[in-house]
């Protein structure tokens, strides 16, 4: 986890993986008390969230298929 955004006070992380060809999130809330994230949801097939705002994504097929960088979202 990386702790540099938990000292910037960035209250939402997000990490998006390519598992077989499909793509994962997996999202974080900065816990106020302790300052570290904690997980918060894994999403597969669809990303479905209510905060930091409520977007609803298909997550298939993955960014790597579409011909974008692993780090790369929304696919197009």
């Amino acid at each position: 986890m990386d702790f540099t955004y938990a000292k910037a006070a960035i209250t939402h992380f997000w990490r998006i993986e390519d598992e077989g060809g499909a793509s994962t999130v997996h999202t974080y809330e900065l816990d106020a008390v302790t300052s570290s994230y904690v997980a918060t949801g894994i999403h597969r097939g669809r990303l479905k969230v209510s905060v930091p705002f409520p977007p609803t994504s298909i997550l298939t097929p993955s960014c790597r298929e579409r011909g974008h960088g692993t780090g790369s979202w929304p696919p197009d």
